[in-house]
């Protein structure tokens, strides 16, 4: 079921918002949908090893440089087929949250 309409915000959608706070990108939803990079960004986003066994897509986002945000499009799914137990909990944001922090951290860092 969906918190859509109900006044209440979802784990996933809040999630969702923290990551585009985070990374300050245009991406809708950084798990749902298709991201497709040419070769040679793919073949740099994928040099180093990743520091989030969970939120590998958000990391791998957050590698792109800003310049080169116009070289990756982002193609939503057009139909979802819900999965039982594949929601994010609130349970799982709170787990995530320091990865997603580790993250942003590392991303300053190197920058």
């Amino acid at each position: 079921s969906s918190a859509r309409g109900t006044g209440r915000c979802s784990a996933g959608e809040v999630m969702r918002s923290l990551m585009r706070l985070v990374s300050g990108y245009p991406f809708v939803d950084t798990q749902c949908g298709a991201k497709i990079f040419r070769r040679s960004l793919a073949e740099n986003l994928f040099k180093r090893r990743f520091i989030s066994r969970w939120l590998f897509d958000v990391e791998l986002l957050l590698r792109i440089p800003r310049g080169d945000l116009w070289r990756v499009s982002e193609l939503p799914l057009r139909f979802w087929h819900d999965v039982p137990g594949s929601k994010l909990t609130w349970r799982d944001t709170f787990r995530i949250l320091p990865d997603l922090l580790k993250i942003a951290i590392h991303r300053r860092s190197v920058l």
